[in-house]
């Protein structure tokens, strides 16, 4: 390496591979100054930090970049191998990390300080009340439940349509189920002689007849001529007044009447179809364009603003019921949410047509009670907050909650009504219940201390460094355009809360909903790597994969799972679609790491000698795996069958000689000359030494014994530097054949003599 010239190399900076190119005479504390001019917006947390507060570690054997392979999140997993450090003071010359640096490898990591706990430490200075406020605490973070909505209500009671309310919430109900006030036409009352009666309770869809003066395009005459065409209902919400000054009428727009028009003339006929309709964009953009956006986006208002599929403009604050020290940050989205204009707090928020599982649902609730307590510290003193909630079922029917804290300590109240949207009666009862709601809103909105306006937007600031609940990157995500445009029943939560990546794709949705499953958790650290589970039982578990277009393993995984065979050991049974991308593999719970067994000494032989048999069957049909270790062989932790899984790094050979370049594979289980990057290898031969590599492992959870010590020697002659040395899987096995099992079921060798030399075959496919 010249001092003249310029090097180029990568190194890992948190957990992100970025690019070096630094002169050669530099030294290592000049990288992290080099980092910190280029990556300052990704990595905001280079700006409070400096060289003396990291630490650098570089590679003992440094980690080979293949495109055409390896994707940045395989890299830098393998980079964050601690076994493979070495650390280096920031003082010292590029040189220590190597005699010529590469611009295909990774050769350094740069360990950034913790900072959490500083960070939190920064909201609680800015403001310690709002962000008591906006804790929740749950029992998992990606999957919230009604124990977690009860945890949070401190005390607090959930109360259903049956049960008795304190006198504050009542107030609330009674005052969003008035009749609606309007002005009483100067001109003569239409005539109801002619005009149907739908009754109150009615399913069955009436076309009611237009009173002769019809005018055909509408003003405010028709409007309530139409709506009051439908007598019996319209009496039980619209009631007809004088207006004074002291008590103002509340239709100020006859658009309202042609909105409850359109409940019972449009919706009301057509929800015979939409409740039996699989898409949950049609139930949803029915729902928000009768019920929601008539009273709150045609609302003129300057206290609220109306929004779909939007973020909230300030984060809640989550830790877990067992690491209550541990904080992140979360800004929620709501499908439908309804929030002050100068404060920035939601006043309703809304999901439509969830999952069965009702996470969501459970999330808005849990979301709601944070709202609820952060608005009631925002009040003028004597008034009541609440926050109402709407969550809108598969079958048409509107939970709506009243949510708020009535007294002075911390507990919360839920008020829950349902509506059933495919009966008239209860149709045109919940928009009247939305229309009361806008009034409701904007003269809470007035009441908010105005000392109270920059709070939120503080809060926002200070909390800038707190790490976020969904801070990993979203590989691939399908950006959203429309309302609830996910497959019904199998979605998380709109927006980014849920961190779904590539799974949150309507096509991989599609898939899910077609298999009766959802998605439990995205696996930490393989963003590409979901749990699901069967909707009814959660006992029913597996693993969805996304495999990016292009890649080798679904050709290799297509072959291997065709082939029947008992020594097959491929994780099976596997089905593979096609997704706009890539592919998506769907696999069963195979059991868990091979050195998760329980009793590893009692299972030792014959889980040895699944295992070579296992890569046996890959070479004999020309596979060559190149990421054999532990976590990629499972097995049920009481023993069982091996299956083995991830063949991402995996590739094609015609023969035991085919050679290949470049580091493949997980540090620690590298063969010597794949480890070391400088010329061609065998791919089967380097999968010898990786078998042997994890048979010692498994071994090193053994008492010592006569299994042990002759596995032992086997795992030593796989593991040979000396490539050519290694005994082929076949042999392996051929020598196993002359071991037997004891009447105690301990493994002994026979009378008869193993065989004293080792074969190297070619492999063919």
């Amino acid at each position: 390496m010249t001092t003249s010239a310029r090097v180029n190399f990568y190194a890992v900076l948190g957990n992100e591979l970025c690019y070096i190119s630094v002169s050669a005479n530099s030294r290592i504390a000049h990288i992290f100054e080099y980092l910190k001019s280029r990556y300052l917006e990704t990595h905001q947390v280079l700006k409070r930090i400096s060289y003396k507060q990291c630490k650098f570690y570089k590679f003992k054997n440094p980690v080979i970049i293949l495109d055409d392979v390896l994707d940045d999140a395989d890299i830098v997993q393998q980079c964050l191998d601690e076994q493979n450090w070495t650390e280096v003071l920031p003082d010292r010359s590029l040189k220590v990390l190597g005699s010529e640096l590469r611009n295909d490898h990774v050769y350094l990591v740069i360990k950034l300080p913790q900072l959490e706990e500083e960070a939190i430490q920064n909201v609680l200075k800015k403001d310690e009340e709002l962000f008591r406020h906006l804790q929740v605490t749950v029992a998992k973070l990606q999957s919230w439940t009604a124990r977690d909505v009860e945890h949070n209500l401190d005390g607090g009671t959930w109360l259903t349509d049956s049960q008795g309310r304190p006198d504050s919430i009542a107030d609330i109900e009674d005052r969003l189920a008035r009749a609606r006030t309007y002005a009483v036409p100067n001109n003569d009352p239409p005539s109801y002689a002619d005009s149907p009666r739908l009754l109150s309770g009615s399913t069955r869809s009436i076309t009611p007849i237009t009173p002769a003066r019809f005018i055909p395009f509408p003003d405010a005459t028709s409007d309530l001529e139409n709506a009051s065409s439908y007598k019996a209902l319209f009496d039980n919400i619209f009631l007809p007044a004088v207006p004074t000054e002291d008590h103002p009428v509340d239709v100020k727009d006859t658009r309202e009447f042609a909105a409850f028009f359109s409940v019972l003339r449009s919706y009301h006929q057509d929800c015979a179809l939409l409740v039996n309709d699989s898409s949950s964009s049609q139930k949803a953009s029915n729902f928000t364009v009768h019920f929601i956006s008539p009273p709150f986006f045609s609302h003129r208002s300057g206290h609220f603003k109306y929004r779909e599929q939007t973020p909230w403009e300030f984060p809640i604050f989550l830790n877990t019921r067992d690491n209550r020290n541990a904080w992140c940050k979360f800004s929620p989205a709501s499908d439908c949410m309804v929030s002050s204009t100068s404060f920035l707090c939601p006043f309703m928020i809304c999901q439509v047509v969830s999952q069965r599982s009702e996470s969501d649902r459970f999330r808005m609730l849990v979301q709601g009670i944070a709202l609820a307590r952060l608005g009631q510290c925002f009040m003028s003193r004597g008034e009541k907050f609440f926050v109402v909630a709407i969550y809108l079922r598969e079958t048409l029917t509107a939970e709506r909650y009243i949510v708020t804290q009535p007294g002075a300590d911390r507990k919360v109240f839920i008020v829950q009504k349902n509506f059933d949207l495919t009966k008239a009666d209860e149709a045109v009862a919940f928009l009247r219940e939305m229309y009361n709601l806008a009034q409701e809103l904007d003269d809470l909105a007035g009441k908010i201390d105005p000392k109270n306006k920059t709070r939120l937007n503080d809060i926002k600031v200070a909390a800038f460094e707190v790490i976020s609940l969904t801070s990993q990157a979203q590989h691939n995500k399908t950006p959203r355009t429309t309302l609830a445009s996910v497959f019904e029943e199998n979605r998380e939560a709109s927006g980014v809360q849920d961190d779904l990546g590539v799974f949150d794709a309507d096509d991989i949705q599609g898939i899910l909903k077609k298999m009766d499953y959802q998605i439990l958790f995205i696996v930490f650290g393989h963003p590409f790597l979901a749990l699901v589970s069967n909707i009814e039982d959660d006992s029913q578990q597996g693993y969805l994969k996304f495999v990016k277009e292009g890649q080798k393993e679904i050709e290799i995984l297509r072959y291997l799972t065709g082939i029947e065979s008992p020594s097959n050991h491929t994780i099976s049974p596997v089905q593979i679609w096609s997704v706009q991308g890539g592919d998506v593999i769907s696999m069963p719970m195979a059991g868990s790491h091979l050195t998760s067994l329980s009793n590893a000494g009692a299972h030792l032989w014959p889980v040895a000698e699944q295992l070579f048999e296992a890569v046996d069957f890959m070479h004999q049909h020309g596979v060559a795996h190149l990421d054999l270790k532990p976590p990629n062989i499972l097995l049920p932790a009481d023993g069982g069958r091996l299956s083995i899984i991830d063949f991402n790094r995996s590739v094609r050979v015609k023969g035991t000689e085919t050679m290949f370049r470049g580091i493949v594979g997980t540090i620690g289980y590298l063969a010597p000359e794949v480890a070391a990057g400088q010329g061609l290898y065998s791919a089967i031969r380097a999968d010898l030494w990786s078998c042997g590599k994890t048979l010692d492992e498994l071994c090193s959870m053994c008492s010592p014994s006569r299994d042990r010590n002759a596995l032992l020697e086997i795992a030593r002659e796989l593991m040979n530097e000396d490539p050519r040395q290694r005994p082929m899987m076949s042999d392996v096995l051929k020598r196993l054949a002359y071991y037997k099992v004891d009447a105690n079921t301990r493994t002994s060798f026979s009378s008869v003599a193993p065989p004293t030399a080792l074969v190297t075959p070619e492999v063919h496919a």
